[in-house]
């Protein structure tokens, strides 16, 4: 981890130097490329599918996932397909992704979106990484 912290207290505040759990922000597409509308319908599922096996590949390596996509379609019932829903989407992302230490692009596809992530990161000196999913090498990243 290149922005590695730790928590120095515990709940008596004895110092204990325990590492805290890297937080990694998902990034990956979401907005469905199709114009068929059972199509799009199709794709935008492939795509919270993906975000929710990089979640879980997150945690099982031991860190923490950051991952708006999931947050605002599931938490906070946002439609992809409404313009303002997807500003007030967009805006929630880049506000998570600035409390990461890492951001983890699950996607050889770049969206507009992603790219507008990739490069607040770049500019916040976030480490940007590509994970390829077949390959499964996300432990990497806790090294």
């Amino acid at each position: 981890m290149n922005r590695e912290a730790t928590n120095n207290t515990t709940k008596t505040g004895k110092a204990e130097g325990l590492k805290r759990k890297p937080k990694i922000y998902v990034c990956c597409p979401v907005r469905p490329k199709a114009k068929d509308s059972d199509e799009a319908v199709s794709e935008l599922k492939r795509n919270l599918d993906r975000a929710e096996r990089a979640c879980r590949l997150i945690i099982e390596a031991g860190g923490i996932p950051l991952c708006s996509p999931l947050y605002c379609i599931y938490g906070l019932s946002l439609d992809e397909q409404k313009p303002d829903e997807r500003a007030l989407g967009l805006e929630i992302g880049l506000d998570m992704l600035r409390m990461a230490d890492e951001v983890a692009v699950f996607s050889e596809y770049i969206s507009e979106g992603m790219a507008e992530e990739i490069r607040l990161a770049s500019r916040l000196d976030i480490p940007v990484r590509m994970v390829a999913e077949s390959e499964g090498f996300l432990s990497r990243f806790l090294d």
